[in-house]
Formats: C-alpha cells, sequence, structure tokens
C-alpha cells in the first residue's frame, strides 16, 4: 500500500512531519502508532506539563498537594518512552501558560511525530484556572495548538 520511498522513510528515516503526512491519509490502521524503541533521531516527540498547586493564601480553590510528585512520575514515564520535555511550566498565570504553550508549538511544530501536552489545574466546563484563581477560556488554549499540522497526532488536555 505504501510506495517504496514512504516505507524506507517509514522504517529506516526520520520520524517527522513528512513521514506523517505520508501515510496520514492511508487508511492502515483507525488510529496513529508510533512504532516501539525509536530513538530521538526516527520519532520525534515532544511533550510538555504545566501544573498548578494553588499554594497562594487564601485561595479560593483548593491547593494541589503531591502535584509536583504526579508531575515528576508523568515526566519520569514520558523520557523513558523517548519523549523530549519542554517546561515543566509550575505554578503559572494564564498569560504564561497560553505563551508557554505558543513557543512550545512554535518550536516542535516543523519537527516532530507527536506531541503531548499535559496540563493540570482546577477547572470548570470550558474554563481553567490560574494560580491566582483567575478564570481562562480553554478555546484560548487551544487556539494555541492552531499551527500544529492537522495530520500530527496531538494529545492535548483533558478537561
Amino acid at each position: 500500500m505504501l510506495s517504496q520511498s514512504a516505507k524506507e522513510s517509514l522504517y529506516t528515516g526520520n520520524w517527522n512531519q513528512g513521514t506523517i503526512e505520508a501515510i496520514y491519509p492511508l487508511p492502515l490502521l483507525p488510529q496513529f502508532v508510533v512504532p516501539k524503541n525509536q530513538d530521538q533521531e526516527k520519532a520525534k516527540m515532544y511533550a510538555t506539563l504545566c501544573y498548578n498547586r494553588f499554594f497562594n493564601e487564601p485561595g479560593i480553590h483548593k491547593k494541589r498537594h503531591g502535584a509536583r510528585e504526579e508531575a515528576e512520575h508523568i515526566i519520569k514515564g514520558l523520557k523513558s518512552c523517548g519523549f523530549t520535555i519542554r517546561g515543566p511550566l509550575v505554578d503559572w498565570k494564564w498569560s504564561e501558560l497560553l505563551k508557554h504553550l505558543k513557543n512550545f508549538v512554535n518550536a516542535a511544530k516543523d519537527d516532530c511525530s507527536v506531541i503531548f501536552i499535559f496540563i493540570m489545574s482546577h477547572g470548570a466546563q470550558g474554563v481553567l484556572y490560574d494560580k491566582d484563581g483567575n478564570r481562562g477560556d480553554i478555546n484560548e488554549l487551544l487556539k494555541t495548538l492552531s499551527e500544529v499540522k492537522n495530520f500530527l497526532p496531538v494529545v492535548s488536555p483533558t478537561f
């Protein structure tokens, strides 16, 4: 089903935007698969973690005890899978989060095969709260991902 050059790129070349674009329209599987044991030169996998602990007093949100430890476990797991980690961004204000995500996406978008974005904070339907309890619109956050090509697998925040 794949051309010879696409197969060579898939099995021996770098997993970058071109590789993903070559196999994206093909009905190979109902989901995208990153091959096991890809090294940093083949699968360009990038991740970022952003979390708030809500340690400011008096806070309107409950403190998130254990958030740092949880993030460290996630980072360790992602690194063991070959992800390059950007961050973490800790105790962020809304404007800092948007800037961090925009910089992350711009740095990774042309040379990646997978992007993983993990955000831990308090929130409500359509809203995330920054470290000071200020509301941020999730749609505004999702706009920062608009630079990512639609054929790249993107794991984005779960709300």
